[in-house]
């Protein structure tokens, strides 16, 4: 069931639209919906058409949502019809957010990029974002009951004794096959439901294990990835830092309650302090830090902007130029941000790196 009441919001943001093609923009999005909460990669190509990033490899991501769209608009294109494409993306996001999908909120969050970049909803999609993943942190961090593996009822073989009474030595066999696939359905319950318990014991441990390791990465100050007091970095690598470290212990989205919170304390009184963003990586460059980066940024630039500048000029061995940064992701290199924003930038794009969702 949808968590979006889809007629209206999608009226509000195309009001012209008649019946017909309002009836086949729902039946598109019933199917694009489904198919992305089936495939959680999905949602990468969803924030690319939402925020109209630019990609260098689309055509499969373009071919799978354009197949839903053309079953009921067989006129539909990509290519003219963008602003079309980016108001489906956005109410799809929307939906898989409201639903409680941590990682579309961290897209969200990520392709926003501190909310330089707007989607067609002039905002309404990043607030969505950012409250959907203060709901999901705040119910990790709530207490989680795991369940007890439940009594199996013993198999009811009132019928195959029934035929074994009449056909006597005739209905052994069947008697004895009724017997053991009634014993192993039991069985295979059982485990189902002891792997179901200790799944959830296992997420509940990994949880307190990230909380407890960022309160103590918290008190003593030393940096996981650099290996290195915090204190000895000067403002701007230390952002990207602390992120990194962060994000590291954390280990998969959306992580325990209280990491924005950690890494504002951790920036100290400079967090508000603003940078332009070719300064904080000729900052980085120069601090001789390394590890908190391992690869480059193969193909989703866009979405991980800072991390793509990053890795180029610590593991690809140089500074990306403003054109070629503008080219690939549609920002400028000189675009203003205050030490919080880049390091929250950072931290969103790492857990979506570290979660694989983009490359």
């Amino acid at each position: 069931m949808s968590e979006i009441n889809f007629i209206a919001d999608y009226r509000s943001l195309q009001p012209m639209a008649d019946e017909s093609r309002i009836q086949a923009r729902q039946a598109s999005f019933n199917e694009i919906e489904a198919d992305a909460r089936q495939n959680p990669a999905r949602a990468v190509v969803l924030a690319r058409l939402a925020f109209k990033l630019p990609h260098p490899d689309v055509a499969e991501g373009n071919e799978w949502f354009s197949t839903f769209m053309t079953n009921h608009s067989p006129t539909f294109s990509l290519t003219h019809d963008q602003e079309e494409a980016a108001i489906m993306a956005t109410l799809v996001l929307r939906d898989r957010i409201l639903s409680g999908n941590a990682r579309s909120s961290l897209l969200v969050l990520a392709a926003g990029f501190a909310g330089r970049r707007e989607t067609v909803d002039k905002g309404h999609l990043i607030a969505v974002a950012k409250n959907g993943l203060a709901q999901a942190v705040r119910r990790i961090g709530q207490p989680t009951g795991v369940g007890a593996i439940p009594t199996q009822n013993n198999p009811d073989l009132t019928k195959a004794i029934a035929t074994f009474d009449e056909q006597a030595d005739g209905a052994t066999k069947a008697l004895v096959d009724a017997q053991t696939a009634a014993y192993l359905s039991r069985l295979n319950n059982a485990i189902k439901e002891a792997n179901n318990v200790t799944a959830r014991l296992s997420a509940v441990n990994s949880r307190l294990m990230a909380e407890v390791n960022m309160l103590w990465w918290h008190i003593g100050g030393h940096s996981v990835l650099a290996d290195m007091p915090l204190d000895r970095l000067s403002p701007a690598p230390r952002a990207f830092v602390v992120a990194a470290d962060i994000a590291e212990i954390i280990g998969a989205p959306p992580g325990p309650y209280g990491a924005y919170g950690v890494i504002r304390k951790a920036l100290g009184v400079e967090c508000e302090t603003e940078i332009k963003l070719g300064d904080a990586l000729k900052a980085l460059n120069a601090s001789g830090v390394t590890n908190i980066v391992s690869d480059e940024v193969e193909t989703d630039h866009a979405m991980v902007p800072v991390h793509y500048a990053a890795a180029t000029a610590l593991v690809g061995g140089s500074m990306v130029s403003a054109t070629q940064f503008k080219k690939s992701t549609g920002l400028s290199i000189d675009t203003k941000l205050s030490l919080y924003e880049l390091a929250l930038q950072f931290f969103h794009e790492r857990l979506l790196i570290k979660d694989e969702l983009v490359h």
